[in-house]
């Protein structure tokens, strides 16, 4: 039946019938016969466009004429005044204006030239013949004959009005062709505006028909599969698909039942994979937490009693407890391998940059590895070329790398050498820092240098038998290396010892520079900040050195002008103020002070050998001290502003309780009077019984976590400023550190030197005051 029809209609329908065309040959067909017209309307819109500049450049060529010949008339009716005023008054001056005006007419009539040369030189040689016989005229007034004068004048006011009636008669030519022009540029806008509304009505009538008739032949199968496509990209695999057919929407239909059902496959296995990725990383996250906590009992408590039985004469107890010391610390490193290696697979390994001086870096670095060289009479040399200066990278990825490779050096060395060499080059444009690590050890052959850097890999299966270790030291250290930019190879011959070569740029470019120099800006504002005014240097330094040692940051000025910039600039929380000083004295610096808005906040301590305590205390001082003092007085007056004279209660908050043992343990030794609270909402409860000089705040707590105390804390006027140090064993991201550093004084990660980086919190943040003995 259909090959009936089809012989019946050969013509027209067939034509029209746009399915037997592929959609491609459709659409470009549309495109052409659009793009033709297009091109077609366009040559006309060009044409129109072109003859319209052209009249109006010819409209503003004229226009610019009728501007010179007016500008002309006008200069030379200026002419024609000072030449006047010239016969009149004889006088100097006028022939000098009529000599600019002269000029200046004349350059008129230049730009009248090159449109009307006829009427430019003839008002240029009217022009000329007046002022001729002007001056002459002036010339006979001069000479006192007035009758030639006159007749002089007469014969030049001919001329000035053939150069009047020139320039007007071409200003008014000048202004009907401009309307003219004006005129006929409207009449033909309108025509091709006309002509514009034909050609697009009919490009849109065209357009739209035969837009038509192509998205009739593809819209419809189109939609049905579309249909389909959007449910099964909705997760809804029950839908109906269209059946395949021999054109391009059919084959689609077909690729999408294809599509349908791997995607079924694809979407059982995304859910297994997301749930098994889950499961890991709960599990990491609780092992971050549960297994470090523990470990930090058992590393604290070791040192804890280390120490006590070093202090009680109990030495035969001490090499056990450095047995168990050293086991807690190797086991917590193991953990931090594997933990390190996991987040690097997951992709959440994040860096840390800061500025650090190398040297000290190194310096550290090597105290550290010293135990580790002896323990199998190695000689340990650390050979640093000339002065390095200073690095920007993660410090710490830096310290384990050179850790991992040392402790290696001295695992696989036994009566040797192990060299740390350390240089400073440029290599493609860039500064690099080259570190070395080099043994004489038992070496690798080519075969295992290959394998080297893979998880869990050693050079055979013996070398882990004998010498112990995971393999994942040099995996690590590796992708470190890439994180910081660089590279790590090896060279190595068996029974020679090996060569580790680590390249990193001396300035890592990451983000997190930013935020190391946000979190340092941080660290440095928590610091107390005291401004030393004093004209005598001797008392000048000497008070500023027993400031400083007191944990200030210290600022000087010489003189109270000085004083007041510093102010702005330094924005002092305390002013030590002499009285008698040049240029400016204490007690106008004091008066500008109390004064300021700004500043009249600052608490002023004035020290001076003037015995004027009332007036000291009338213009807005806090304290007065009589000089001389003792430096114990100038610290506690100090203290007694920042209201830290009182005794030292310090609160800790940890659910777990050995934790809070350890450290209540370490404080109490310092001299501190130390509260307890075991989870979030009780520090609070405590905290609003009794506010505490200091916080010790753990993050991973049941009912209400650190995060969540600290947010209170802010929230509340009466504890937010409080300082609080955060002793956490949570694994914490960039933006965590980020948001504890700006609410909290500083932040100390549960591990093998909590204890000691616990202490080294404390003193820096706080002025610590030790109990009685």
């Amino acid at each position: 039946m259909a090959g009936a029809a089809d012989s019946e209609a050969p013509g027209a329908q067939a034509w029209f019938d746009l399915t037997r065309y592929s959609i491609a040959q459709r659409i470009i067909g549309l495109t052409s016969i659009l793009f033709g017209i297009l091109l077609v309307s366009g040559f006309m819109f060009v044409k129109d466009l072109r003859e319209t500049a052209q009249r109006t450049q010819d409209t503003k060529i004229k226009i610019r004429t009728q501007e010179a010949a007016s500008a002309a008339h006008t200069e030379f009716g200026n002419l024609r005044y000072w030449l006047t005023d010239l016969s009149v008054s004889l006088l100097m001056n006028s022939e000098h204006n009529a000599q600019g005006a002269w000029e200046r007419f004349k350059t008129r009539i230049d730009e009248i030239a090159p449109y009307s040369p006829e009427v430019a030189e003839k008002a240029k040689k009217g022009a000329e013949n007046y002022r001729v016989k002007a001056l002459e005229a002036a010339d006979a007034f001069t000479d006192k004959k007035r009758v030639i004068g006159n007749a002089l004048l007469v014969e030049a006011r001919t001329h000035s009005q053939a150069v009047d009636k020139a320039l007007d008669d071409l200003v008014t030519q000048l202004n009907a062709e401009v309307i003219a022009d004006q005129s006929a540029t409207v009449r033909q806008a309108q025509t091709a505006e006309n002509s514009a509304t034909m050609a697009m009505a009919v490009i849109v009538c065209l357009g739209l028909l035969m837009t038509y008739l192509v998205l009739r032949s593809i819209v419809g199968p189109l939609r049905r599969v579309d249909t389909a496509m959007a449910a099964v990209s909705r997760g809804q695999f029950d839908i109906d698909i269209p059946k395949e057919s021999s054109d391009e929407i059919g084959r689609m239909a077909g690729t999408l039942r294809l599509l349908r059902d791997s995607q079924i496959e694809l979407d059982k296995a995304r859910r297994e994979a997301e749930a098994a990725n889950s499961t890991k990383s709960q599990f990491l996250a609780s092992m971050s937490h549960e297994l470090r906590t523990p470990l930090n009992a058992i590393i604290g408590y070791s040192e804890m009693l280390t120490e006590d039985a070093q202090e009680s004469g109990q030495l035969e107890s001490i090499p056990d407890l450095e047995k168990i010391l050293s086991a807690g610390k190797h086991l917590l490193s193991l953990i931090n391998d594997i933990l390190d290696l996991s987040k690097i697979e997951a992709g959440k390994m994040e860096l840390f940059v800061e500025d650090f001086d190398l040297e000290e870096a190194l310096a550290g670095v090597s105290s550290t590895v010293k135990p580790l060289m002896e323990n199998k009479a190695n000689r340990f040399v650390t050979d640093v070329q000339g002065p390095i200066g200073k690095m920007t990278t993660d410090l710490t990825k830096l310290r384990q790398i050179l850790f991992n490779l040392l402790s290696n050096a001295a695992k696989f060395t036994e009566n040797g050498t192990i060299t740390l060499a350390v240089r400073q080059k440029r290599k493609n444009g860039r500064e690099v820092i080259e570190f070395a690590v080099k043994d004489t050890g038992i070496g690798l052959t080519a075969e295992q240098t290959g394998k080297l850097f893979q998880a869990f890999t050693q050079a055979e299966a013996s070398t882990s038998r004998k010498y112990g270790g995971t393999g994942l030291g040099l995996a690590l250290s590796r992708h470190f290396c890439e994180m910081l930019g660089g590279t790590i190879s090896v060279e190595s011959e068996p029974d020679k010892g090996s060569t580790f070569l680590v390249v990193l740029p001396r300035t890592l470019v990451d983000a997190a520079m930013d935020q190391s120099s946000a979190t340092q800006d941080t660290l440095d504002a928590s610091s107390r900040k005291i401004l030393v005014v004093d004209d005598d240097e001797t008392a000048r330094t000497t008070m500023a050195q027993a400031i400083r040692g007191a944990g200030y940051v210290v600022e000087q000025a010489k003189d109270g002008r000085e004083c007041l910039d510093a102010v702005q600039a330094f924005r002092p929380d305390a002013i030590v103020l002499d009285i008698i000083m040049p240029r400016l004295d204490g007690w106008n610096v004091l008066r500008t002070l109390k004064e300021d808005p700004e500043l009249c906040d600052i608490p002023v301590i004035l020290a001076s050998v003037l015995a004027d305590k009332e007036m000291g205390y009338v213009f807005g001082a806090v304290e007065y001290l009589m000089k001389p003092f003792d430096q114990s007085q100038l610290i506690s007056t100090l203290l007694s502003v920042f209201d830290e004279g009182e005794p030292r209660d310090v609160l800790i908050i940890d659910d777990d309780k050995s934790a809070r043992e350890l450290s209540r343990r370490i404080l109490t030794k310092l001299g501190w009077r130390v509260f307890e609270a075991a989870d979030g909402l009780k520090g609070l409860e405590s905290m609003s019984r009794h506010k505490p000089a200091l916080v010790l705040l753990d993050l991973m707590m049941p009912r209400k976590n650190g995060f969540e105390v600290l947010q209170d804390m802010q929230a509340d006027p009466d504890l937010q400023d409080i300082p609080v140090i955060i002793l956490t064993s949570k694994s914490l991201d960039k933006e965590e550190i980020s948001w504890l550093n700006r609410h909290t004084s500083n932040l100390v990660h549960k591990g093998t030197t909590a204890r000691v980086d616990l202490i080294k919190a404390i003193e820096a943040h706080l002025e610590f005051q030790p109990g009685p003995d």
